[in-house]
């Protein structure tokens, strides 16, 4: 979920301008439906056909309808021209006859259509000011406004979306799902090393867990603290995966060895803690301070990304330090000591 102007702190002059003209003006986000006529049944639904016209007149009344709370603020398009110049010409409406069609046009001239109507008939636009409510609003009433469109004309025409307010949504949603595929594909491929550098799926699966682990309580966080998921909070999954994941194949690393030693599970991890553990809450401590003073930055992502980074970071050491010993010791406890790979003296 993202707004437009999200990332600017409140302050912003930007943001206080934007707040102002939305309350005295309405809103000011930009967006704009082009109309593609097509044909059907062989008749060609020209730009000023007058089935086409009233079609886009009832499209265009049932917009402010769509969307909760009030998204849309206004609209504009050649229905809105020809209604005010039949009107000026004592008319009510749209023009029916292509007599009266054609004084509205000279009485309007070209510059006034300019804007909402292409030049070779291809398209007619639909300028829309809408109210910044965010990335589920946007998506919610252009559902909407397709289905309504689709009730209205049919086959007769087809809609295509533009602006700046759609790009950026667009785009936004389009970061954020490829952060939470590229996690996917991260976890599945380190899954994957971990398997092959130790053999076992036992360990595979108890490595997995302790680093699933903290992105629940990142998650469970943000939806306390109130954090949307963005761009700035979605690339922590994938990022902190790959870091927290260092420590698990360290510690693995280290209990594999004592393993191999002949100890017992609970001795191995026991002598894993007080040898590799030392090292990791090290590294956790210093890798969540650092990403930590990206919380003193005036910019919001930056902000953001830096809380999330950091308890995630404390919650993985919690995770590799507590769980991951637990998850050894009750699942190898039935398992024997493998045999020495050397004799005691040669490993002292």
């Amino acid at each position: 979920e993202s707004r437009v102007v999200d990332d600017l702190p409140p302050e912003a002059e930007v943001v206080r301008t934007r707040a102002a003209v939305d309350e005295r003006m309405g809103g000011n986000y930009p967006l704009t439906f082009l109309i593609h006529p097509t044909q059907v049944a062989g008749i060609s639904q020209r730009r000023w056909d007058p089935d086409l016209r009233a079609r886009l007149a009832r499209f265009q009344a049932r917009l402010p309808t769509l969307g909760e709370p009030v998204y849309l603020s206004g609209s504009l398009s050649a229905a809105d021209y020809l209604s005010l110049g039949a009107r000026a010409l004592g008319g009510t409406g749209l023009p029916e006859s292509e007599q009266a069609l054609a004084q509205t046009e000279l009485l309007l001239g070209e510059e006034a259509l300019r804007e909402t109507v292409d030049s070779q008939g291809r398209f007619l636009r639909v300028q829309l000011r809408v109210y910044d409510r965010g990335t589920q609003a946007t998506f919610a009433f252009l559902d909407a406004a397709r289905l309504a469109f689709a009730e209205e004309f049919g086959a007769r025409a087809q809609l295509e979306v533009q602006g700046f307010t759609w790009l950026a949504h667009r785009t936004h949603h389009s970061v954020v799902e490829n952060s939470m595929t590229s996690f996917t594909l991260d976890f599945v491929i380190v899954a994957f090393l971990v398997g092959l550098m130790f053999r076992s799926l036992r360990l595979t699966i108890l490595a997995v867990i302790p680093n699933v682990f903290p992105l629940l309580c990142t998650l469970a966080f943000m939806g306390l603290a109130g954090i949307d998921l963005r761009i700035s909070s979605a690339i922590v999954f994938s990022v902190v995966f790959g870091i927290a994941v260092d420590d698990t194949v360290h510690f693995l690393a280290r209990y594999h060895e004592e393993r191999q030693r002949g100890l017992a599970p609970r001795a191995a991890v026991e002598r894993t803690i007080r040898t590799t553990g030392r090292a990791m809450l090290f590294l956790a401590f210093v890798l969540a301070s650092g990403f930590g003073v990206l919380t003193l930055s005036a910019f919001s992502p930056n902000r953001v990304l830096g809380l999330l980074m950091a308890a995630t970071l404390l919650t993985g050491i919690v995770g590799d330090l507590l769980l991951l010993p637990a998850l050894l010791v009750l699942g190898e406890s039935d398992a024997k000591a493998d045999p020495p790979a050397s004799p005691p003296e040669a490993t002292a």
